[in-house]
């Protein structure tokens, strides 16, 4: 008999009945976007629940940095439009900077983190230089003291994309409050599932109430800021974010029992999963693990490929550069390419059954062994 199909991974959805009492109310007052009280709830969640800075939800998180982008100045003149960017990220961190009215300037990263190195971000400032944007990948925190020492030496804003990054604290501190913003997402592949969301988070007040101005048209009282967007969320997805708050710490925590079981079952030389740095905390929000031989060959295709023959999901979030990355100004990024052919994650979710995870985890070795 065939196996049932495993996805890469499934949404953490809040208990239903906690959702349709808050939409029940929605649907009463007849407000659903533009700023309800559900909405405001959440921004406030983060606030008193997580210990975050001032934050705004916006309609997702590539919106996200957008906006943050543009709330620092990104786009507000054209001698410096030049973003520099963590090489090791996604797509939507180097559009988002297209968006905002940048052009993105690729740093490498360090090789145990893949987080942006800071030396290297450093040799990159240029007096075109309008901000940095540096990407903690999966949750795994970039080095924030060695970056906010290049921003302050500059004069440069430091901002983050932290779209895994919910729940990751640094130096006994939530994660946004690092540099002069952060953006993350709560879209269904994400730890906190509000279906599709986002927000920004920063210790300066002026960011949110800008980001707050120009997700919404860039409307003031009497005429709009032309950097504006419709960068809304509507009531719906923040009472789904707003439950779904509530199951964090749990949905962390069967997360990080889980890729001690992967771990466990995975024990080989061949096999090395990225690890938090020191002073930060795992929220667990995926299973990324680089796959080499000893020799140095990598295995992240082969066994991607054969994981799918089997139905099982894995992805390879970073592989190989976008359309939409490639300069031809670039400096090289021997490190990030390197990763790109080498980190694959596994399949990962809080209710996932144990059996799945040894499962996936005999599928990985077999396909390794027949490389």
């Amino acid at each position: 008999m065939a196996l049932e199909p495993v996805p890469f991974t499934r949404p953490a959805l809040p208990p239903i009945e906690k959702v349709v009492e808050l939409v029940r109310g929605i649907w009463e007052r007849g407000v659903v976007t533009n700023g309800g009280p559900v909405q405001s709830r959440f921004e406030r969640a983060f606030v008193e629940r997580l210990a975050w800075p001032s934050t705004a939800v916006v309609r997702n998180g590539t919106a996200a940095i957008q906006l943050l982008l543009t709330a620092v100045g990104v786009g507000a003149r054209p001698d410096r439009d030049e973003v520099i960017v963590g090489s090791f990220t996604h797509a939507a961190t180097v559009q988002a900077v297209r968006s905002a009215g940048g052009r993105a300037v690729f740093a490498d990263v360090e090789d145990a983190t893949l987080t942006a190195d800071p030396v290297i971000v450093d040799r990159l400032v240029t007096p075109r230089t309008a901000a940095l944007l540096v990407t903690h990948p999966f949750g795994f925190a970039a080095d924030v003291e060695g970056l906010e020492r290049v921003s302050r030496l500059h004069g440069i804003p430091l901002v983050f994309d932290a779209a895994a990054a919910v729940g990751v604290d640094w130096r006994g501190r939530p994660l946004s409050w690092a540099g002069d913003g952060s953006a993350f997402s709560f879209h269904a592949t994400k730890l906190l599932c509000a279906v599709e969301a986002g927000a920004v988070s920063s210790r300066h007040y002026d960011v949110i109430e800008r980001v707050r101005r120009l997700r919404n048209f860039g409307m003031g009282e009497w005429e709009a800021d032309p950097a504006g967007t419709n960068g809304k969320a509507d009531e719906f997805v923040s009472a789904v974010g707003l439950v779904a708050l509530d199951h964090l710490d749990e949905e962390i925590a069967a997360r990080k029992r889980h890729i001690e079981s992967y771990s466990a079952l995975l024990d080989e030389p061949w096999v090395m999963p990225l690890i938090q740095r020191a002073d930060a905390t795992s929220n667990a929000a995926a299973f990324a693990v680089r796959l080499r031989t000893t020799d140095g060959r990598p295995l992240a295709v082969d066994v991607s490929r054969a994981l799918g023959g089997e139905g099982i999901e894995s992805r390879r979030y970073f592989a190989g550069r976008f359309a939409v990355a490639s300069q031809p100004t670039d400096a090289p990024t021997p490190l990030a390419d390197r990763a790109r052919d080498d980190v694959l994650c596994l399949p990962l979710w809080g209710s996932m059954p144990d059996s799945t995870v040894a499962r996936v985890a005999h599928a990985v070795r077999r396909a390794a062994n027949g490389v």
